[in-house]
This record gives C-alpha cells, sequence and structure tokens, in this order.
C-alpha cells in the first residue's frame, strides 16, 4: 500500500489551504482602524517571524500598547495574559467592512475563551484610508 503520496498531498492541500487564509487574513487586517466614539487606534501588521500579527493600540489620553493577534479560522485571537503584561482574552473579527473587537471583562485575565456570562466589552472599528 502506497500511502506516502497520499499524505504529501493531503498535507501540502492543508498547508497551502493555511497559507491562502493567512493571506486572505493578511489583506483583511492590516491597516489602521479607528473607533470615533473612544478615539481609540489600532494599527494591524503581520509579522512573518511569529506568524502572528501585531496590533498596536493607541488611544487618545493613553500611551500606546501592542498586542500579539494569532489567526484561527477567520479571526484573530488574543490570549489572555496574566504575567508582566495584564490583558484580557479578545477576538477580532472582520464583519461588513468593519473590524469588531470583543474581549472579556478588564479583570478577567485568565479565560482564554469568551466568557460572555460575565460582562464583555465590543467595539467597532472602521478602516482609515489615506
Amino acid at each position: 500500500m502506497k500511502l506516502k503520496p497520499i499524505f504529501t498531498i493531503i498535507v501540502f492541500c492543508i498547508a497551502s489551504k493555511s497559507f491562502a487564509q493567512s493571506v486572505g487574513q493578511k489583506k483583511n487586517f492590516e491597516g489602521i482602524w479607528y473607533n470615533k466614539e473612544n478615539k481609540r487606534e489600532l494599527n494591524i501588521k503581520f509579522d512573518k517571524e511569529c506568524d502572528c500579527f501585531i496590533i498596536n493600540d493607541k488611544s487618545k489620553g493613553y500611551s500606546e500598547d501592542a498586542y500579539y493577534a494569532y489567526p484561527k479560522e477567520s479571526k484573530l485571537i488574543m490570549p489572555a495574559q496574566n504575567e508582566d503584561h495584564h490583558s484580557s482574552y479578545c477576538e477580532i473579527i472582520i464583519e461588513k467592512k468593519q473590524l469588531i473587537y470583543e474581549c472579556n471583562s478588564g479583570l478577567n485575565f485568565t479565560d482564554n475563551f469568551l466568557n460572555r456570562k460575565d460582562f464583555s466589552s465590543k467595539l467597532v472599528f472602521v478602516k482609515r484610508t489615506k
């Protein structure tokens, strides 16, 4: 029985699909996003070294923070952090040309899923064009 060629084809197809998804995600997510209500700006860039997105989060009157977000299916995932830097678990999606940024409550640094039973925040951003 010759499984090696079939296995190689399956692995190649999975890798190609994953690469195509990440290229599409890169195009969709990268850029400068703005939330007018909170005067908040997200600058999202893909980083090849970590195979993740780096999000620079800037709010008027506050210092700029940087976060890592990892592609998973059609969304970006920001895992909860409870070490040097505290941040809640967040999910980011693109819907109808808007970026939807939803996070667990500001004091929930442990759940690595959207815990909608407790308070969660949801912000909508629009992409800035130069």
